[in-house]
């Protein structure tokens, strides 16, 4: 057996069980947050909000469900559907660092670090992946006007247990278990704390490899701010 044939299987599922554990513990830390913001006991709010708060590393937390391998840029070999879900850091560039820069296009310099998996339930391609996440300035919903439309683009790498050497029609042939991650979302902000979400994101080694048929997932994702 070839040595990197357990680092395939388990990969990217355990970090699935750190990511899913991280997401249960924002959303439990956001919502404890909120209550305790809300308290109006005087003296007692400020020390429950301390307690309760989650780190200030986090930004946002995303989780949803995806269509997987889709025949967009290539062929579909594999199918079913994937469990997504994703942390965003809070940017290392401060805003004060950026004052100087004109306010549209601040977004520019201030990505925030993603990590995240697509877990496939039928036993096909899986991955985790590593980028950094642009959002653009947020803008007023057409339907109404307190609503906010979001829309983000980020670039990274991705690692999967796909089995590159696999000649099976029903597999996809990515040609490396390391590949390029770009991704994209287009949001609807439904209050000031939770978006709704359509994702997509392709993975591809830009040719780099003897065989390049790239793995594209489309759906739908859940967010929460910090």
């Amino acid at each position: 057996m070839s040595p990197i044939h357990p680092f395939r299987r388990t990969s990217p599922f355990s970090l699935g069980r750190v990511l899913a554990a991280l997401i249960v513990f924002g959303f439990a830390g956001g919502t404890l947050r909120a209550q305790a913001d809300h308290d109006t006991t005087g003296a007692t709010a400020p020390s429950l909000a301390a307690a309760t708060a989650t780190p200030h590393i986090l930004s946002e937390i995303r989780t949803g469900v995806l269509a997987h391998s889709l025949p967009i840029l290539g062929p579909q070999h594999e199918h079913g559907a994937d469990v997504n879900a994703e942390l965003l850091f809070v940017s290392p560039v401060s805003e004060q660092s950026v004052s100087g820069v004109a306010p549209a296009a601040r977004w520019l310099l201030r990505p925030r670090p993603q990590v995240g998996i697509t877990g496939n339930l039928s036993r096909y391609t899986s991955q985790a992946y590593l980028g950094l996440d642009w959002t653009a300035p947020a803008v007023a919903s057409p339907i109404r006007p307190q609503d906010r439309v979001l829309f983000d683009i980020a670039f990274g790498g991705a690692v999967n247990n796909d089995r590159t050497l696999a000649s099976a029609v029903n597999r996809a042939r990515l040609g490396s278990n390391l590949l390029f991650h770009p991704n994209l979302q287009i949001s609807y902000g439904i209050d000031s704390r939770y978006t709704v979400g359509l994702y997509y994101e392709h993975s591809s080694n830009a040719d780099l490899a003897k065989v390049n048929e790239g793995l594209n997932n489309i759906g739908f994702r859940l967010g929460r701010s910090l």
